[in-house]
């Protein structure tokens, strides 16, 4: 935040105690004093904003559907797991658990994917350049995003006594790297677009996020 950075950067300089033509010691302050206390208003605006946002935006809104649809199976996964391993191959609670490392596979995989996306694209589509506009963000997880629903078919077909366990275990990876790619383009994409409210647009994708992730495994 550029307010952080300034007062850090008054307060680095008075260290080196600057003295002008008469001898004065000058204070650098920042030109916009920040508010050190909290009222009801301050509150009241950080949980009205973000609903105002959701409610009015409809990028914030449409994304936020998107972020929490894919939060919510990531939680529903996580349920299904142990019922579909349990239930169709009879694994035990270690086995069962050790499942679950597709999940940290894929989330590294998705990690690497982030990291090298960016120069992939600047070199195959220089147009396209992600740092160009917000949208441009969006470029590669619109193909890396559709590996949710491959991977949702992928388990739901394949979970049976006739295919390996295995299948199932990869369908999990290929959910998660899904998962991944949507969450990160949608906190990119908001913090690029807002700005200033970027803070408030992702307090409201949380808001939605995180209610949307606690029924799912519900169901």
């Amino acid at each position: 935040r550029s307010n952080v950075l300034l007062r850090r950067m008054c307060k680095e300089l008075n260290t080196m105690q600057y003295e002008t033509a008469t001898g004065a010691i000058v204070q650098f302050s920042p030109s916009v004093a920040e508010a050190l206390h909290l009222d009801i208003s301050i509150i009241w605006r950080s949980f009205a904003f973000p609903l105002k946002l959701l409610v009015t935006e409809s990028v914030v809104f449409w994304f936020s559907v998107w972020a929490s649809f894919a939060w919510a199976i990531l939680y529903m996964q996580f349920s299904s797991i142990g019922i579909v391993f349990r239930g169709v191959y009879g694994f035990n609670s270690t086995q069962v658990g050790a499942v679950y490392t597709a999940v940290v596979v894929g989330s590294i995989l998705s990690i690497f994917l982030a990291l090298v996306q960016e120069p992939i694209v600047r070199r195959v589509f220089p147009h396209k350049a992600p740092s160009s506009t917000p949208e441009q963000r969006l470029f590669s997880p619109c193909v890396q995003s559709i590996l949710l629903p491959i991977g949702l078919f992928w388990f739901g077909f394949s979970a049976k006594t006739s295919v390996s366990w295995v299948s199932p275990a990869l369908a999990v990876g290929s959910c998660t790297m899904g998962i991944f790619s949507i969450y990160l383009a949608v906190f990119n994409y908001l913090a690029d677009t807002y700005h200033q409210y970027a803070s408030s647009a992702l307090a409201a994708q949380s808001l939605c996020r995180n209610l949307l992730g606690g029924v799912f495994p519900l169901i």
